[in-house]
């Protein structure tokens, strides 16, 4: 009975301790905030990368962007006036694109600078992620080069400033962790800005074969009622 009473008080102990250890500490909250499909949306660099516990989470149409980070970015001059934008472009019918340009202008001395995030398409929708482009303008000095990064191992595409590339994603994908790494080698560069565009394309929704099930007799219901009604 002794032993008994004294596992009971030690387990009992080890519960108070854990749920006072989780009191003390609270899970991170996420700024949730819906943005419509236009115009675009702009949010300051303060607000995409708080920190403690508050994170920015972008809710449009069926995406989700969240866990902004940034390295590089936040020790420039002027990294206050800086911000993301985000909007929502539909080039041919069926088919949704994305895009988030990070803005300046600022000046970045030779480097590397990086901003990170994820993008997840909302389970609940129909569609995947299939190709992704990136552009960077550096209006003078320089050289630069940047780098997107996939998580689902996609090759990284490299564009320089000027042009645009694209890249069509891995089969399947409804979440991607992005890395942007830009590098300026040679002098300090005026920066721009540069652009992620992601393409979305629906997949056919397939029936179940409950749902088939019900329109077959539904069918059948409708076919004997007219025979009884000739």
């Amino acid at each position: 009975m002794f032993n008994f009473s004294v596992r009971h008080a030690l387990l009992t102990a080890s519960a108070i301790a854990l749920v006072t250890s989780l009191a003390a500490s609270p899970a991170q909250a996420n700024n949730i905030v819906v943005i419509p499909n236009s115009p675009p949306t702009n949010f300051g660099s303060a607000t995409m990368f708080a920190t403690g516990n508050s994170t920015l989470e972008i809710h449009q149409q069926d995406k989700i962007w969240t866990n902004f980070t940034e390295t590089g970015f936040g020790a420039v001059s002027g990294f206050d006036t800086m911000f993301g934008r985000f909007s929502l472009l539909t080039p041919t019918p069926g088919t949704d694109e994305h895009e988030f340009v990070w803005t300046g202008p600022v000046v970045l001395n030779p480097g590397t600078y990086t901003l990170s995030y994820d993008l997840t398409v909302a389970a609940a929708s129909p569609a995947l992620i299939t190709s992704a482009s990136a552009g960077l303008d550096i209006t003078s000095g320089g050289p630069g080069t940047l780098t997107k990064h996939f998580s689902d191992g996609t090759t990284p595409n490299i564009v320089t400033s000027g042009p645009t590339t694209s890249e069509n994603i891995s089969p399947g994908v409804v979440t991607e962790h992005m890395t942007d790494t830009l590098v300026i080698t040679g002098t300090a560069a005026v920066f721009s800005s540069f652009s992620n565009d992601f393409v979305e394309t629906g997949v056919p929704v397939v029936p179940e074969p409950a749902t088939l099930t019900i329109l077959g007799v539904g069918l059948v219901g409708m076919g004997l009622l007219r025979r009884r009604r000739g």
